[in-house]
């Protein structure tokens, strides 16, 4: 019998997968004006950035989040989840096996 997981945005692989992409613009402009509460339509663009974090001292450490983005006038907006329950969702074979998957398709 075949295993059936449940997905969701909480495994960060996917949000960075279906958010995190110029692909997917879209998917995130709508994601933003729903967690935000914006209406529809007042972000009208948005810039991808790089996610790395940089660092301001040497014992700073190095801070890679899910999206950053810079809206047109000029707001940036870093984006990393994060949920209370550690728990992870999936085992760290199973999403090794969703990421194989993915990149194959």
């Amino acid at each position: 019998m075949e295993n059936t997981y449940t997905l969701t945005l909480k495994n960060d692989y996917l949000f960075k997968l279906l958010l995190g992409s110029e692909e997917n613009k879209a998917c995130l402009q709508d994601f933003l004006e729903c967690v935000l509460d914006m209406p529809a339509g007042m972000i009208t663009d948005l810039e991808l950035l790089d996610k790395e974090l940089s660092k301001d001292e040497i014992t700073d450490k190095t801070g890679i989040l899910d999206v950053k983005l810079r809206l047109k006038d000029g707001t940036t907006i870093d984006i990393e989840i994060s949920f209370t329950d550690r728990r992870p969702c999936l085992s760290v074979n199973t999403s090794f096996a969703i990421r194989q998957n993915v990149a194959a398709a």
